[in-house]
């Protein structure tokens, strides 16, 4: 059977899931790494393309994606195939929906996304972050992200085996973005193999990376080499002569604006000096009898009462009107009091806007009666009485608080369906775990029973926190429906409700496959608590694990995991990989397949199988239970195992 290759793999995944699937597939392309909550943000935040139309997405894309197109690395840690991930970052430019700069948009979202974890992270996700970080501004800017890891190589020691491999694998996930930086990938590669020891590989890589110099120049970083490397280089060839005039000539060349500017500055200082000795000219005389003096303004005086005029009495003070009492030095305005209204206060005795009785002294001219009019003259009030006190309305609805509603609703869905997922998933791997056991009972499915039960009672932990989470956004989503707003539409709310259907039918489905599954389980604890199991020689059927050690010719293999799924396919074996006992393993005529198996005891031994005819093996020919996927090795990122 013939391996498909990844244009076919996208064109059969796009015909078999939809247009919705393969949108998502292709923003999900650009992180070296998938996450179920990576994914998902993909999915909430990308659901339109360049012109503003619907996608049509639909949010089991998240869990079809992670399933049938990624590899499982580690926990909750996937990844799409290097060239896979490539056809469908091509195909995400030359789409007419989407584009070059949708793919600038991906750059800037998954900036946003890892930053946090380039801070606060452990080790690991810090490691993981600057990797998709560098993915990121590699498509971006090419040149600053081979300075960056120019630097970072630069500061690495020669010492340091690992980082250098994991550099290695990096920048060679990284040589689609940068093919213009040849160097860079030559360096990496030839120390790679140095540090796995191949001298004459890593020379002759070398011998392709540096320059006339003799040096690893990627931008403005030089890359150290090893004095090993160093040796078998050839002497740097002598640069030609160079007169004064051609170098001169060549400075200006090369720096033509440094030139302007420091011209431009020169002519700025010329000028500012210039400027500072010009002759400064004398004003003319001012003829200062023919000026007419402008009078100052000054405030008209208050004509002091006369001896003849009566001052108020204390009880007048208070009112426009004042009663005549005998003069007083101090003027009539200097202590007015405020008055609530321009109602006048009279003395007792007086009427209503009467003068008083009173006399002047005699031998004094009687001062004249004030005039009736100054009662309705208005006194300037002094003191505002304070207004009485009212109950504050409460605040109106703003569009702002509507839309950070709508906004919390949707952060929620976004939080439930990425659990979804990920209990799906955990409930597909127990399933599967289950039925291995049921169908290749041996001496170890009593640890693995145990260890189905801890992991089914922490899957069976996450079912009523998601029913709280869902009558949460029900109640949410009932208070959207009877408040209108202008911030959200009706449309806007029946997606939010439809939604919510789903997830709710979602998660009656999960709980009903839990059911089953505890009752199965329940039955092989049963099964391995009632019986006596004695140990068995050691053979085949015991054995735990087989590695691949060599491999000579077109040797496939097909996961047992994946027989009447999505990704039920044929793939090439290599020395290092896994082999489980269910597997399936085509060998054509004239290949030759040689294994480390382990026995229940841990004793290695060789297994080699060589065909003479095309053959399809079980891998019970050299294994029998398989392993969890908690046994296998971490990959990096890329490629390679850590």
């Amino acid at each position: 059977m013939m391996i498909a290759l990844p244009q076919e793999r996208q064109a059969s995944f796009r015909q078999r899931f939809g247009d919705g699937h393969f949108y998502l597939a292709c923003h999900a392309a650009l992180p070296i790494a998938l996450t179920p909550d990576l994914l998902y943000c993909l999915w909430a935040n990308f659901q339109r393309d360049m012109q503003g139309n619907v996608l049509d997405i639909p949010w089991i894309a998240v869990s079809d994606i992670l399933l049938h197109l990624c590899d499982e690395i580690g926990h909750e840690l996937y990844e799409i195939e290097p060239e896979m991930r490539h056809q469908l970052l091509q195909s995400l430019q030359n789409e007419p929906r989407l584009g070059q700069k949708r793919l600038h948009e991906l750059c800037d979202f998954l900036l946003a996304y890892v930053s946090n974890d380039l801070e606060y992270g452990d080790i690991d996700a810090r490691e993981l972050a600057e990797t998709q970080r560098w993915q990121a501004i590699a498509y971006q800017d090419p040149d600053a992200a081979a300075r960056e890891i120019a630097v970072r190589l630069q500061n690495l020691s020669f010492t340091n085996h690992p980082e250098w491999l994991r550099m290695a694998v990096l920048v060679d996930a990284l040589k689609a973005p940068l093919a213009d930086h040849q160097p860079l990938l030559l360096y990496t590669r030839a120390m790679a193999d140095y540090m796995r020891g191949r001298l004459s590989a890593a020379a002759s890589k070398i011998q392709q990376a540096v320059n006339a110099a003799n040096e690893v120049q990627v931008t403005d970083v030089t890359l150290p080499i090893p004095e090993a490397l160093q040796a078998t280089l050839p002497p740097p060839e002598s640069p030609p002569p160079v007169s004064k005039r051609a170098a001169l000539l060549n400075y200006l060349k090369q720096h033509p604006w440094q030139i302007g500017g420091t011209a431009i500055a020169s002519f700025a200082l010329l000028f500012g000096i210039f400027y500072l000795l010009r002759p400064t000219p004398t004003p003319p005389p001012t003829d200062l009898s023919s000026t007419s003096p402008t009078p100052s303004p000054t405030l008209s005086p208050t004509p002091a009462p006369s001896a003849e005029t009566p001052s108020p009495s204390p009880s007048a003070l208070a009112t426009p009107t004042a009663t005549p009492t005998p003069p007083t030095p101090q003027p009539t305005a200097t202590a007015p009091q405020p008055t609530p209204n321009p109602t006048t206060t009279l003395p007792s005795g007086t009427g209503t806007g009467a003068p008083s009785a009173q006399s002047p002294n005699p031998g004094q001219t009687p001062a004249p009666t004030p005039a009736p009019t100054t009662t309705t003259t208005p006194t300037p009030p002094r003191a505002t009485p304070s207004p009485t006190p009212t109950t504050a309305a409460p605040s109106p609805r703003t569009p702002e608080s509507d839309r950070r509603a709508l906004e919390s609703v949707q952060r929620s869905q976004q939080e439930l369906a990425a659990e979804l997922a990920t209990t799906r998933g955990r409930t597909d791997a127990l399933e599967a775990r289950v039925a291995e056991v049921e169908a290749n009972p041996s001496s170890g499915a009593r640890q693995e029973v145990n260890a189905i039960g801890t992991e089914l009672t922490s899957v069976k932990q996450q079912i009523p926190s998601m029913e709280r989470s869902l009558e949460s956004l029900l109640q949410s989503i009932q208070t959207l429906q009877n408040t209108p707003s202008t911030v959200y539409t009706s449309n806007d709310v029946n997606t939010l409700q439809r939604l919510n259907e789903e997830f709710a039918a979602e998660l009656a489905t999960l709980r009903g496959r839990i059911d089953a599954v505890e009752a199965r389980h329940s039955q092989l604890v049963k099964t391995y608590s009632t019986s006596n199991s004695t140990q068995t020689p050691q053979s085949a059927s015991n054995l735990s694990i087989a590695t691949v050690s060599s491999v000579n010719g077109n040797v496939q293999v097909r996961r047992a995991s994946t027989v009447g799924t999505r990704g039920d396919i044929f793939r090439p074996v290599q020395v290092g990989d896994l082999l489980f006992s269910n597997d399936s393993i085509q060998m054509p005529a004239g290949a030759s397949l040689s294994v480390q198996c382990r026995g229940t005891n841990g004793t290695l031994f060789p297994v080699a199988i060589q065909a003479t005819t095309p053959r399809t093996l079980s891998g019970s020919a050299f294994c029998a239970t398989p392993s969890t996927l908690r046994t296998l090795p971490r990959r990096i990122p890329g490629g390679g195992t850590r």
